[in-house]
């Protein structure tokens, strides 16, 4: 489920400009804004739809779940550690099995005001991420993704359209990106990929490709190319960090551990997005592509260096057992005497 999350996300962001332009070259640029405002609705009338069970605490919830795979564990036994910690407990008032000396108190997560659960929250998401340096450094590798995608994003379609033929030619180039995209979603699962923190730097590091064909610049189909492989490292990327991340982080902590991930990616792309043409117009646009490249390139490959230990436990090859001692005799007792052959006399 994390990893449809993920893909979901990444294709509606790299289809979105796809379809943006496709609408915006056909009909033009106000119905490409009537047809935005629309999603608009339907997004807020989607998640206006949800609704949660009254009285549900989720910090009692999350408090009483455990690491992936003991969830997985106690679903198979019938136990569902955060429905249990929500239940109260009969003559107690609680929650979380407390009763009335139990640590959470009664009606406590529904006490708290939202700063402090806020607070709270964030400070325990911090404290998953610093024993986990290989999530830091991999999502501050991916912020620098999003960074240099925002410079190109604002760069390559001004530069396709002064001097690789126009609209149509950034319009082939958006195309090639969703294709890949989607080639590399479906290939993911498929692919015997031994060690997928560093497939998805790998994916990550490649959109240096079209960062140095932007530079050149090369010809629309060189682009478009660039563009492709870059996507479809996207589309492994996606799928394969959602599976790591949950494998890797105890249940009850992905959602704040993800919150710094999104913090970091959506900070980035807008912000990339808002200084590309001041930073272009200081260094011009071959300077900053070939440089935005090497950045992305360069942040994303150090990544590698730090893996998941249980992954680095498990891929190490495994020593070979000793031989077993001898079990030694117990007390008072001699040595066994060797049982006679069939039909012996020896008694």
């Amino acid at each position: 489920m994390n990893a449809r999350i993920g893909v979901a996300t990444s294709l509606s962001s790299v289809a979105a400009p796809a379809l943006a332009g496709t609408v915006t070259v056909a009909a033009g640029p106000g119905w490409a804004a009537g047809l935005t405002a629309v999603l608009f609705a339907c997004s807020a009338l989607t998640l206006g739809g949800v609704r949660t069970p009254a009285g549900y605490s989720a910090a009692a919830g999350e408090r009483g779940s455990t690491p992936a795979r003991r969830g997985s564990e106690s679903v198979r036994r019938g136990s569902t550690p955060a429905r249990r910690a929500s239940e109260p407990v009969p003559g107690g008032g609680g929650t979380g099995g407390g009763g009335a000396g139990g640590a959470s108190g009664p009606g406590r997560g529904g006490r708290r005001g939202g700063w402090a659960s806020f607070r709270e929250d964030l400070v325990q998401g911090w404290r998953e991420i610093r024993v986990r340096p290989w999530f830091l450094a991999c999502v501050l590798g991916h912020g620098v993704w999003h960074f240099v995608a925002g410079l190109f994003l604002t760069l390559a379609p001004v530069t396709a359209v002064h001097h690789l033929g126009g609209e149509t030619g950034w319009m082939v180039i958006v195309q090639s990106g969703t294709v890949g995209m989607v080639l590399g979603v479906f290939a993911a699962p498929r692919l015997p990929i031994r060690r997928p923190l560093a497939v998805v730097q790998v994916g990550a590091a490649s959109y240096l490709l079209p960062m140095v064909a932007l530079a050149v610049p090369a010809p629309v189909a060189v682009l478009a190319g660039a563009y492709f492989v870059a996507m479809f490292g996207l589309g492994l990327l996606s799928p394969l960090w959602e599976t790591v991340v949950a494998e890797e982080v105890p249940e009850g902590a992905l959602g704040r551990v993800r919150s710094f991930d999104q913090l970091i990616s959506f900070a980035s792309r807008p912000f990339g997005l808002a200084v590309a043409a001041p930073l272009a117009g200081m260094t011009g646009v071959t300077a900053l592509a070939v440089t935005g490249g090497v950045l992305v390139a360069a942040a994303n490959l150090v990544a590698i260096a730090w893996q998941p230990r249980g992954r680095r436990q498990a891929q190490a090859p495994a020593a070979p057992a000793a031989p077993a001692a001898p079990a030694a005799p117990a007390a008072g007792a001699g040595p066994k005497r060797p049982r006679p052959a069939p039909g012996s006399n020896a008694r």
